[in-house]
């Protein structure tokens, strides 16, 4: 076996799913398993081309998201090298610059999380050889956490088809496995097709990864809150998304819930997010504390931070983080729109949801800091439109920074922005 090409010897091949394309092009993504020690995913795309890293982005954000809400049972998180590779040289099947690139990201994050899953012994052994026509959102909407498959983009979709259809009886998909989305009304007709020209293969169609036996079904779904905050830089401040997921955990498992900490679109290399990884569960644990404990379960709960954020000081995204967390569990209505926030909260001596104002949002007497509320009502205001709802710690440096600003407060403490956006002052939280 030849050495890989970054000095290590490459693991045997443990899974691999397939997307024929025209001109005799196959790509395929290959999961070899590694050691135990850090159960990373480490994708490689090697098809030498100017969006091969888009792609290895998408690789590592689709294994590594769905991994997220499986039941982690022991033993099945593993070291995991990913590698994109396309026989003959894929140049010719798709230009350089062709929108069918960026089709294909869609594709990579699901063929990257089903071989991981292959590889790590989470489907039958039939799908060892796997051929996927769907791929996974990774917008705003329907999180890859889901394990969603979605049809491939209509040009994208007809050329697999067509090279399917019309490949050698010696094809590498002769006897796999053929996923198509889970419209089985739509597809039925291409199904039939597929099974009649590939009589030794097995077609199916999956509306998530979960139905190719995988993570907890489609009725655990999560449940999603969302809140923006403003993150300060050099350009000044700029609306920043925080989305928190939870998922029913028993109270009867031995091991708390967890929190687990992710970044989008990919962790900051620097490591910078280590100190968010632990300060951000606390936050979550000490503010439900406040509210008392729920009936008969906890939360397994996976949050999604800008990779952007662990550059910037402070803990003003709290206050949003545990907004986005009260919605999802229900505690909490966003109204008709989005929720605007910014502030800290005591995760140390919280004993009553108090909201404080910290570095990087307002409340001391230091002169740069009304410049600091300033930056950040631009941009809030900037954004948040009529059904939106903007938090403010109850401070009087914010207070004086919204009256100069919008004009007198009206007797229950509120004012409208120049969108139409509801703007609240925040002392503390109910439970």
């Amino acid at each position: 076996m030849a050495d890989d090409a970054d000095g290590a010897r490459p693991a045997p091949i443990e899974g691999q799913v397939l997307l024929p394309l025209p001109d005799g092009v196959c790509l395929r993504m290959q999961a070899h398993n590694g050691p135990d020690q850090d159960a990373a995913i480490k994708p490689k795309c090697r098809l030498g081309h100017a969006d091969g890293k888009a792609l290895e982005a998408a690789m590592g954000q689709g294994a590594r998201m769905v991994r997220l809400l499986e039941p982690h049972r022991p033993g099945t998180l593993r070291n995991m090298r990913l590698e994109l590779s396309a026989e003959p040289p894929v140049r010719a099947a798709l230009p350089q610059g062709s929108t069918a690139w960026a089709d294909l990201a869609s594709w990579a994050a699901a063929a990257g999380a089903w071989a991981d899953r292959i590889a790590r012994r989470m489907a039958i052994d039939w799908a060892r050889n796997s051929v996927l026509l769907a791929g996974l959102d990774l917008g705003e909407e329907d999180p890859c956490q889901w394990g969603v498959l979605h049809p491939l983009a209509p040009a994208l979709e007809q050329a697999v088809v067509r090279a399917l259809l019309e490949g050698p009886e010696d094809a590498p998909w002769a006897d796999a496995l053929m996923v198509l989305p889970g419209d089985e009304a739509t597809y039925a007709p291409l199904r039939r097709e597929l099974v009649r020209r590939w009589p030794r293969a097995v077609v199916c169609t999956a509306d998530s990864l979960a139905a190719l036996t995988g993570p907890e079904g489609n009725s655990r779904r999560p449940r999603v809150g969302v809140a923006w905050f403003a993150l300060l830089s050099a350009a000044g401040a700029q609306v920043q998304r925080i989305r928190v997921m939870v998922s029913p955990w028993e109270r009867t498992r031995a091991e708390p819930a967890p929190v687990d900490v992710v970044f989008e679109p990919a962790p900051p290399e620097d490591g910078r997010g280590l100190d968010l990884t632990t300060r951000v569960p606390r936050v979550l644990r000490a503010w439900r504390e406040n509210e008392g404990p729920a009936a008969g379960e906890s939360w397994k709960t996976v949050v999604q931070l800008p990779a952007s954020l662990p550059q910037a000081a402070g803990e003003s995204y709290e206050l949003a983080l545990c907004m986005a967390d009260r919605i999802a569990r229900g505690r909490e209505w966003a109204g008709p729109g989005r929720i605007f926030a910014t502030g800290g909260v005591n995760a140390v001596r919280f004993s009553n949801g108090q909201v404080l104002p910290v570095s990087g949002t307002v409340a001391t007497p230091e002169p740069q800091m009304p410049g600091l509320a300033n930056h950040k009502l631009d941009a809030f205001f900037g954004q948040a439109r009529a059904g939106d709802t903007v938090l403010l710690p109850d401070d009087d440096v914010w207070r004086h920074q919204v009256a100069a600003r919008l004009g007198a407060l009206r007797e229950d403490g509120t004012i409208n922005s120049p969108g139409g956006a509801l703007v609240m002052f925040v002392q503390q939280t109910l439970p």
